[in-house]
């Protein structure tokens, strides 16, 4: 079989490489796999991002390994890294780091991966996106009422203030949920990729920046829309915040509430077009 692999130190446009793997290997292998890929004289470490593809040159190199088949990052995650690489012009490898970092690769290698635990995920149906249009400037009643209503919630922010001041109102939500915030060391990064992995608890409060984590095992994402915080950072390029919502909304059936007393064109455009529905408050 031929699978397509995105390398994670390199790359030449928004496609991965082809490789032949062996037929013994063929059940062990899927998409979101880490195998082992022979460069030069060293072996080095990519995902698989394609199965069955089709390729016509005859001398075709060949994996020598596999090295985890958990699905560190999910299948929607691998085709948001897709269409983020065709969107922004950005080499495939560099958009597959801002969602798997190499140091939390390495820190999950060096522990053999003991750390993950795969959670059942709940079947799910294709769910709307809302956009929830709030005129009074008071969002804590309507997240309240939304947190009351569902289980598994990723709950974002537009930054740490508002995190701040969410919690002072609302103390008892600290208990039930993982709570972080931007400013972190690596060891906390990694400690907070685990967390979310395997869904310590069923409320993840943070900022945009949790939409480049494995959300597999979450249903509802409530986003507070904010039209002055459009973008997510990386060293060398910045990405609108409502193109990873758009994009994970297609490859995978989170249901997706945006709440705002302001917002973006964007989201007003797409609720025009009827992509979301809208509700005035």
């Amino acid at each position: 079989m031929i699978i397509e692999i995105i390398p994670f130190d390199i790359s030449i446009d928004n496609e991965g490489f082809s490789y032949f793997i062996k037929d013994e290997l063929v059940d062990q292998i899927s998409i979101w796999s880490i195998v082992q890929v022979p460069v030069k004289n060293n072996v080095i470490y990519w995902i698989v991002a394609k199965m069955n593809v089709e390729y016509s040159e005859q001398n075709i190199k060949s994996i020598v390994g596999i090295t985890c088949s958990l699905p560190i990052l999910d299948e929607y995650q691998i085709k948001t890294i897709y269409d983020l690489s065709s969107r922004y012009f950005v080499n495939i490898h560099k958009i597959l780091n801002l969602f798997l970092p190499q140091y939390i690769f390495k820190s999950l290698e060096n522990k053999s991966f003991i750390d993950l635990e795969l959670v059942e995920n709940l079947k799910k149906t294709k769910n709307e996106k809302t956009l929830i249009f709030n005129k009074s400037n008071e969002i804590n009643s309507i997240i309240l009422n939304l947190l009351e209503k569902w289980e598994n919630i990723v709950l974002i922010f537009p930054d740490d203030y508002m995190i701040d001041d969410f919690l002072e109102k609302n103390k008892n939500i600290e208990e039930q949920a993982i709570i972080y915030k931007n400013k972190f060391s690596s060891n906390k990064k990694y400690k907070t990729f685990v967390n979310i992995f395997n869904r310590t608890k069923k409320i993840i409060i943070w900022t945009r920046k949790v939409l480049l984590y494995n959300l597999k095992a979450y249903e509802k994402i409530i986003y507070i829309e904010d039209s002055f915080i459009k973008y997510i950072y990386s060293y060398e390029h910045k990405y609108k915040n409502t193109d990873f919502l758009k994009y994970i909304w297609k490859n995978w059936n989170f249901d997706i509430n945006i709440v705002s007393t302001i917002p973006l064109v964007e989201s007003v455009y797409e609720a025009m077009k009827k992509e979301y529905k809208i509700i005035n408050i």
